[in-house]
């Protein structure tokens, strides 16, 4: 018997073919809708399930939405030194997937035969609301990245692949899944990692940007979906790495038609999805993590650089990591300069910075997601109520460091001005 861990209710149907664009006959009959309100609710699913080796020491870091994690796990009785992850959480953008794993063995015994698959998974509704029969829907992209790799030693029956993709089903009268209506899914298959050979790649998806049809008035449901498959047979050393992150975005083109999807109770835990800043590293090394970060009115998601008195703002950032970072503890940094100098906001609030690393302190202490969102005004009371004296220009620079790392910071900083209205 396989082990199966779950971190929230359902199953997950695995897709790990890769393929193009596929349209699917509709149904004869499927539910109707009239309003937005009829949408179900979104269902977040994160787990890992192992087939011919046991997997233990399980935590579940469900502190937003849905997570599961495995540090050091024992696999086929083997200590293994790493982490697997699966996450699913809601950004302004809409859900986003993603699984990660990082596995190191050097073990004498070896393992005959270990199956393992990390999957990531929301569903949720959608509907066009609309006066014509159909209306034409365009999907973009929020982003995906795919790493798979590394694999060493002997590799006779060893591997990984990754899979993301996101599906649209039609709804039976009864409002459950039906037919499979449109796919996506990266334009080349995830590469085989190659003993000593790594491999990093970059995953497109064809077809986006290109409409499909959908019927008026009815219920579709969509899935956003990352996985991983590890295999481990007959082998005494290795080193697996694989990333996914899938988040996807519908628009209409149809005049007078509107895209509606399922309506999210808990705006506190959406992730925001501020703009992307060039992110380096204090060793000039390159990096693939993006940090991201912006200033927006408090209830509002757009961002801007400028201000005025009287305005409430809330200042973004979001980390996402190097893919072997994800589960380590970081130390995050925020450093700001105006006319009167530099300063830092620490996790006691506002305090003097001379400009040297030594003399750096700590916003806050944070466990790596795929992607962590941060406050940084949280220890000012999470919103800030612009005065006058605030008037002038700022600029903001975010940085985190796992133990024993350099800085990996914003080499361009968050931009905020302030004025008089």
């Amino acid at each position: 018997m396989g082990t199966k861990l779950v971190s929230a209710a359902g199953s997950v149907f695995l897709h790990l073919t890769f393929l193009g664009l596929y349209a699917l006959p509709f149904t004869a009959e499927a539910k109707g809708v009239s309003f937005a309100s009829e949408l179900g609710p979104y269902d977040f699913l994160s787990y890992i399930e192992s087939s011919n080796g046991a997997i233990l020491d399980i935590s579940d870091q469900s502190t937003t939405l849905s997570a599961v994690e495995i540090v050091d796990p024992v696999i086929a009785g083997i200590q293994i030194s790493g982490i697997i992850t699966a996450d699913a959480q809601m950004t302004f953008n809409g859900p986003a997937t993603w699984v990660n794993v990082e596995l190191r063995m050097v073990d004498d015994r070896g393992i005959d035969l270990a199956l393992i698959d990390v999957v990531s998974e929301v569903r949720y509704n959608l509907a066009a609301f609309g006066s014509t029969d159909e209306a034409q829907v365009r999907i973009v992209a929020n982003g995906i990245k795919n790493n798979v790799g590394n694999i060493l030693g002997l590799t006779t029956r060893a591997g990984n692949g990754t899979a993301a993709n996101i599906e649209l089903y039609e709804t039976d009268v009864f409002g459950n899944r039906a037919d499979l209506a449109q796919l996506w899914q990266p334009i080349t298959p995830s590469p085989s990692g190659t003993p000593g050979a790594p491999v990093d790649e970059e995953l497109t998806f064809t077809n986006f940007g290109q409409s499909f049809l959908v019927n008026t008035n009815q219920l579709y449901e969509v899935v956003v979906h990352s996985s991983t498959r590890i295999v481990l047979g007959d082998i005494e050393s290795f080193d697996l790495k694989s990333y996914a992150f899938m988040s996807p975005l519908f628009e209409s083109e149809t005049e007078g038609a509107k895209i509606a999807v399922s309506s999210f109770e808990n705006p506190s835990l959406v992730i925001a999805s501020p703009p992307g800043i060039f992110t380096s590293r204090v060793d000039g090394i390159s990096t693939e993590a993006i940090i991201s970060g912006g200033v927006r009115l408090a209830g509002s998601t757009n961002y801007s650089e400028n201000f005025v008195v009287g305005d409430s703002i809330i200042v973004d950032a979001t980390l996402q990591p190097e893919p072997e970072d994800i589960g380590k503890l970081a130390e995050v940094f925020v450093v700001a300069t105006s006319g009167d100098g530099q300063f830092q906001i620490t996790a006691d609030g506002l305090a003097t910075f001379d400009g040297t690393e030594a003399n750096l302190m700590p916003f806050s202490e944070v466990s790596l997601r795929a992607v962590t969102k941060l406050d940084l005004l949280t220890s000012l009371g999470e919103q800030a109520e612009i005065s006058e004296a605030d008037v002038g220009g700022y600029e903001i620079y975010v940085g985190y460091a796992t133990e024993g790392s350099t800085i990996t910071y914003t080499g361009e900083p968050i931009l905020l001005e302030v004025s008089i209205q």
